[in-house]
């Protein structure tokens, strides 16, 4: 589903990377103890956790110490709503216990209907000093979610509503209003099982530049049951100069992949350097984004975040660069 322009932005401020451990120092923990380098990001140098929310941990048990509507005064995660819309009320994010194990709750309800959705943000993307506050990161990087959702907000809400959603917004691309791409992967709609979709869409691209499509929109979707844990990943690779390619995961296992070439954009389509060198932060989201009534309580419950990229992958917050170019892989792992 299209996003819209999802927030306006403003300045810079370098801000918090590694949330897994706030006082970790990325020029010497760059793997924590635990912490396996997944096969996909392996093969492309993304040995670098650049950003890790384990929310099994003590550390999440208390949303001061992580959220910025709970009081958090150095906040790895801010609250909003879709489309630059209002965020619902802070109690829509909670930590509970599922199957002994304590995970982030994020739940959406009819009463949230004006909000369009709960989102969170790696960075500060609503109010006066929206993109002040926060960590972005390069294209380059291996995108991993751990999630479920419940049953009861899946099968009693009309299709069109969205349960879980990782995905991709530039900061820099809607700051400058330059050509850049929004990358979702994955989002999965209600109504039972597999509706889903993998895609990234084009904003203020050339004319006629296609978007890349793995899955859903007339293409086939993965056949998953959302009601138990899988571990979502995207690995994006691009060579900096004429060619960018997603591939996707599902508990590890290699699904498959496009790029810009393949997908016929060359010559007056062809990727360009504001797409190669934007930056980007992750959102988790649910809600219908639009005016499909939500007849049940929807819950996402999170796991764990993690994104690996290269080890020159920091730059100043909204500044483009640092995009962490290599080779295009289009395959396994």
């Amino acid at each position: 589903m299209i996003k819209g322009l999802f927030f306006t932005a403003a300045l810079l401020v370098p801000g918090l990377a590694y949330a897994g451990n706030p006082s970790a120092n990325l020029s010497v923990q760059v793997v924590p103890a635990g912490a396996v380098v997944p096969a996909g990001a392996q093969a492309a140098g993304y040995t670098t956790l650049a950003f890790h929310s384990d929310f099994s941990q003590p550390f999440y048990t208390n949303l001061s110490n992580w959220l910025d509507c709970a009081g958090a005064t150095s906040p790895q995660w801010w609250i909003a709503g879709g489309n630059g819309h209002s965020p619902p009320p802070c109690a829509r994010i909670s930590m509970i216990s599922d199957g002994a194990v304590q995970v982030m709750d994020m739940s959406f309800t009819a009463a949230d209907a004006a909000d369009l959705a709960t989102v969170l943000t790696t960075i500060n993307a609503i109010g006066a000093n929206r993109y002040s506050k926060g960590v972005d990161f390069p294209n380059g990087a291996y995108w991993q979610v751990t999630f479920r959702v419940l049953p009861n907000g899946l099968n009693n809400n009309p299709n069109g509503n969205v349960i879980a959603a990782w995905w991709t917004w530039s900061d820099t691309g809607q700051t400058s209003s330059t050509a850049f791409q929004e990358r979702d992967f994955p989002e999965i709609y209600t109504t039972g099982c597999c509706h889903n979709d993998v895609i990234i869409h084009e904003w203020y691209a050339p004319s006629g530049q296609n978007q890349l499509l793995l899955a859903g929109f007339g293409a086939p979707e993965y056949s998953i049951d959302p009601t138990i844990y899988h571990t979502f990943a995207a690995r994006v690779t691009q060579d900096g100069s004429t060619n960018l390619a997603l591939c996707f995961y599902i508990d590890n296992v290699f699904q498959n992949c496009s790029d810009m070439i393949s997908a016929g954009n060359t010559g007056a389509t062809a990727i360009t350097s504001s797409q190669l060198n934007q930056r980007n932060y992750p959102a988790l989201q649910l809600g219908p984004l639009n005016s499909t009534p939500v007849a049940a309580t929807m819950d996402l419950l999170v796991k764990d975040v993690q994104i690996w990229t290269c080890p020159g992958w920091q730059g100043p917050l909204n500044q483009p660069g640092h995009p962490c170019n290599g080779s295009v892989l289009t395959g396994a792992p």
